[in-house]
């Protein structure tokens, strides 16, 4: 499962910062409960400034929109940016990003063959 940050590019559209997916540590247990941390640098927001974020959460694909399952998506949240100087200045931690469920979503064919059996169900007590 794979995770990415999405930073507000105005009017509310969210867009894939690039290079911010990572993955989480573990497929279950307390390491399904972290993401594994990289540095990224948002080009939309000036560093040092304030920009608004959401964390997002999928299976399969390379992005949240193109995921075959999406999981889950955390609520917005403002925070600023790593400063900039020679060096730079420590970046900032994800102040303000709260706890979200990744739930999981049945396949489509799942649900598909639910249906089916059912009606053959109902077919066959007609009879």
């Amino acid at each position: 499962m794979q995770a990415g940050l999405y930073v507000d590019s105005g009017g509310g559209n969210f867009t894939l910062v690039p290079n911010s997916t990572t993955t989480f540590l573990g497929n279950s247990g307390a390491q399904a409960q972290f993401l594994t941390g990289i540095t990224v640098t948002v080009p939309s927001v000036a560093p040092g400034a304030n920009g608004t974020f959401q964390v997002r959460a999928w299976s399969g694909g390379s992005s949240y929109e193109t995921a075959l399952v999406s999981k889950g998506a955390s609520a917005t949240f403002t925070t600023a940016t790593g400063g900039a100087g020679v060096p730079p200045s420590l970046p900032t931690d994800l102040v303000g990003l709260t706890s979200f469920n990744v739930l999981p979503v049945p396949e489509p064919s799942t649900i598909a063959f639910g249906v089916i059996g059912g009606l053959a169900l109902l077919l066959r007590r007609r009879k």
